[in-house]
C-alpha cells in the first residue's frame, strides 16, 4: 500500500520499510492484478509541486464556497418558512 499511495520516491518506501527495491515490487505485483497495475499511474504524470500547490488551494477555496452556499440556502429556507407579515 505504502508503495502504490506513495507521494515521494519508491526509493523512500524502500527505506522507510527496510526492504529492496524488487522485493517491493515483487510484492506489488503478487498483491495486485495485472488490471489494477494496468490502471496505476506513473509518478511523472502527477501535475508539478507548484501546479498542484495551486490545485488544492483551489480546492480548499471551492470548498469553502460550497459551505457558503449551503449556508445561505438554509437560512432562505428558513425566511420562506416564517409567517409573513401582512
Amino acid at each position: 500500500m505504502a508503495l502504490c499511495l506513495r507521494q515521494g520516491s519508491a526509493q523512500e518506501v524502500t527505506q522507510e520499510l527496510g526492504v529492496s527495491r524488487p522485493s517491493l515490487y515483487n510484492w506489488r505485483n503478487q498483491l495486485l492484478n495485472n488490471e489494477a497495475l494496468a490502471s496505476m499511474k506513473p509518478q511523472q504524470d502527477r501535475p508539478p509541486s507548484p501546479e498542484r500547490d495551486d490545485l488544492e488551494r483551489e480546492v480548499e477555496h471551492l470548498q469553502r464556497d460550497v459551505k457558503r452556499l449551503k449556508l445561505e440556502q438554509d437560512i432562505l429556507k428558513k425566511a420562506n418558512e416564517l409567517p409573513k407579515k401582512s
